[in-house]
């Protein structure tokens, strides 16, 4: 799990995962933003996942 915590009534975000089936690293990280690798335990497999907040103005 990562989590980037809001700031006042703005943002926040989380990523959560079953460790029993991937593993997860975090490339990039701010308070709009998460980049996490994945890795597959099962088929090797990877990927990209990109978490993205943008404020409503």
């Amino acid at each position: 799990m990562v989590v980037m915590d809001s700031q006042g009534a703005s943002g926040g975000l989380h990523t959560l995962w079953d460790k029993r089936h991937c593993t997860g690293m975090v490339l990039n990280a701010s308070t709009n933003h998460l980049a996490i690798k994945f890795h597959a335990i099962e088929n090797n497999g990877e990927w990209i996942v990109s978490n993205i907040y943008t404020p409503n103005t």
